[in-house]
């Protein structure tokens, strides 16, 4: 099983390697410099994401950072932000681990709410921008990926290859 640092050296070479290719380099290089290291962060953030449904520092920080958005939607009296922030904080109760956290929807559709949160509460309807979104959801599958091939044994290579596991 991948570690914490594992998922965040893998977020790292994910987004070291997304920035420096030929293919994705002249979209990387249109980004400014404060840009490029916010899509870092986000592809960091992104890799520990999947491990908010077990005790982890992953589970720390965006339970931080959720806590941090109900408060908000709380004082600015936003009812239906505030119940959705909090049934995203029982989403470590859902499950198991590797369940519903480690689903390709569920990998698209959280970024996804918080972006919407982070929208209600400064008010404006575009408050995450899109490098944003799309360089956390590489973090993402960086780490279910990661999780996937740590799970192998060797007797599972045959017929049931790695691959089936997505």
């Amino acid at each position: 099983m991948a570690t914490f640092r594992g998922h965040l050296v893998a977020g790292l070479a994910v987004f070291g390697a997304i920035a420096y290719l030929p293919v994705t380099r002249e979209f990387f290089e249109l980004l400014e410099p404060v840009d490029r290291i916010t899509a870092g962060l986000a592809c960091l953030l992104g890799s520990l994401f999947p491990d908010v449904d077990t005790k982890s520092v992953g589970q720390w920080i965006f339970m931080a950072l959720a806590g941090v958005c109900l408060i908000f939607s709380i004082l600015d009296q936003n009812w239906v932000l505030s119940v959705a922030l909090l049934g995203f904080i029982f989403v470590p109760l859902l499950g198991k681990h590797r369940g519903l956290t480690h689903r390709p929807v569920f990998l698209l559709a959280i970024p996804l709410f918080f972006a919407y949160c982070a929208g209600q509460i400064l008010g404006s309807p575009v408050a995450v921008p899109a490098h944003i979104y799309v360089f956390f959801v590489i973090g993402a599958i960086s780490h279910v990926i990661l999780d996937a091939l740590f799970a192998l044994k060797p007797r599972k290579l045959g017929q049931h290859g790695w691959w089936k596991r997505f």
